[in-house]
């Protein structure tokens, strides 16, 4: 059985390489830590018209070293790029993090109104 030790040891990120074929190049995807999911998720929670795709890839993004690309405050910046070109990005990034649209969905329905009302604590598990 795992100590607790054991459990809060830092392991490596899974990092994969993700065909852009609209791009016709690549980019890398990394997973999720937990405190950047659960971030993303109260990101969610808190925006009154949630950009879930746009959030992840700005989290999920990364050089082969898995060093993020764009910052938390950068998801406009993908307002003006095709859905469809950035998809292959995104389904990796939900898969890597074990999210499912299914989870997010829920969230986005379960929204309470003003922003700040609801807190990560009150975000489903979501651990496909």
């Amino acid at each position: 059985m795992l100590s607790r030790d054991q459990l809060l040891q830092a392991i490596p990120l899974a990092v994969e390489r993700v065909d852009l074929p609209a791009f016709g190049d690549t980019v890398f995807v990394r997973e999720l830590t937990l405190g950047e999911r659960d971030r993303f998720e109260e990101g969610i929670l808190t925006k009154p018209a949630p950009d879930y795709r746009a959030e992840l890839l700005v989290r999920s993004l990364c050089d082969e070293n898995g060093k993020r690309l764009f910052t938390d405050g950068e998801t406009g910046l993908f307002k003006d790029v095709g859905a469809a070109a950035l998809q292959p990005a995104f389904a990796t990034a939900m898969r890597l993090s074990a999210l499912r649209t299914s989870d997010l969905e829920e969230l986005v329905k379960n929204w309470q109104g003003e922003p700040g009302d609801a807190s990560s604590s009150d975000s489903p598990s979501g651990s496909g």
